[in-house]
């Protein structure tokens, strides 16, 4: 079982990728945040994501390590998906903000469970999408986008797990042309997933332990 965060001792960020979550103001509820990142370099149209391993060793030393892929499990409750483009700049004092991808005009950057998801569309149990990037003047300018619902009102996914990947999609929702990054680093981009899982039913602590038998 994932670890359960108590209110009181919520004082930092969950950790994605240790399936940290809140048991918070809805009892019967445990609510996850995931949130991890896409790193665009050579021309394509897909990427994974990638949930960063807490432990910052270099990778060869590293006892956990970092998760390929931000998998929304079955029977989740989605209330929010949201995408960040980065500024690429060093110094983001000079210039104008600029995340260094190039790509083809009217295409666009989106988060989604598969390529085909309209990001404009409603969520639904089957597919998830947070609103798209437009690329214009070949580039896609830094920003953040979100798709926000009521807790109450999200779309409890069926049917088998999601994976969440960030696509350049043609407005028809296809493969579009390829973005790439100008940066040698590369460019970059943030991920979330906000939902809640259903908590698994108190245990006879929740009362303080079983009547005592009698003697």
């Amino acid at each position: 079982m994932a670890p359960k965060i108590y209110p009181g001792n919520y004082v930092n960020p969950i950790a994605s990728i240790l399936n940290q979550g809140i048991v918070g103001c809805y009892p019967g509820r445990v609510a996850r945040h995931l949130v991890g990142y896409a790193k665009i370099t050579t021309s394509a149209s897909s990427w994974d994501i990638v949930i960063p391993s807490d432990d910052k060793r270099v990778v060869g030393e590293k006892t956990r390590p970092d998760q390929i892929g931000m998998v929304i499990p079955l029977g989740a409750c989605i209330y929010r998906l949201g995408l960040r483009v980065l500024d690429a700049r060093r110094n983001r004092d000079v210039g104008v903000a600029t995340s260094g991808l190039v790509g083809t005009n009217a295409q666009e950057l989106k988060l989604a469970s598969a390529l085909n998801v309209d990001p404009s569309a409603a969520l639904t149990a089957t597919a998830l999408s947070a609103p798209a990037f437009t690329i214009a003047n070949t580039t896609v300018t830094p920003g953040q986008t979100s798709r926000d619902a009521l807790i109450n009102a999200g779309v409890i996914t069926t049917g088998g797990p999601l994976t969440l990947r960030v696509y350049n999609n043609t407005t028809a929702d296809g493969a579009g042309a390829g973005l790439s990054s100008t940066f040698t680093e590369g460019s970059y981009v943030i991920a979330e997933a906000c939902f809640t899982l259903p908590d698994d039913v108190p245990g006879p602590s929740a009362f303080g332990g079983l009547p005592s038998a009698a003697g």
